[in-house]
């Protein structure tokens, strides 16, 4: 299912869009130079069409309901995945938390629930 996450995701038009034009694409996970960097590494191309057979062949032909949850400087590029995501057909319910309402999701130190209890399935953030 995390492939299928990935090929609907069309990168250039969350560059475009969800950061206005002012983004480019680093070739990878891990910028050239920095520590991890792996110029092996492929992206996943943006195919609806892989990302839908890959749902089936997991089980979830007609998509699934998800949680996404995002700080609210992350809104845009949250609804933008959101989009993509329901073009795939899956069900998406976009949680918009402040920023520590947000940590207290994520942050393993401030969270409200333990992990396994949390009510969410994917998260945009930045670091």
């Amino acid at each position: 299912m995390r492939k299928a996450l990935s090929y609907a995701i069309n990168r250039e038009e969350l560059m475009e869009y969800g950061a206005k034009g002012n983004a480019y694409n680093l070739g990878g996970h891990i910028p050239p130079g920095a520590r991890g960097h792996n110029p092996n590494l492929t992206l996943y191309t943006y195919d609806t069409t892989k990302a839908k057979s890959l749902l089936a062949e997991a089980g979830y032909p007609n998509g699934f309901k998800m949680t996404l949850i995002t700080p609210e400087a992350q809104e845009l590029e949250a609804l933008i995945m959101k989009a993509m995501y329901e073009r795939i057909g899956l069900k998406v319910k976009l949680e918009v938390l402040s920023y520590y309402g947000f940590l207290q999701k994520v942050f393993v130190p401030l969270m409200d629930k333990p992990a396994e209890e949390q009510e969410w399935d994917i998260t945009v953030c930045y670091n």
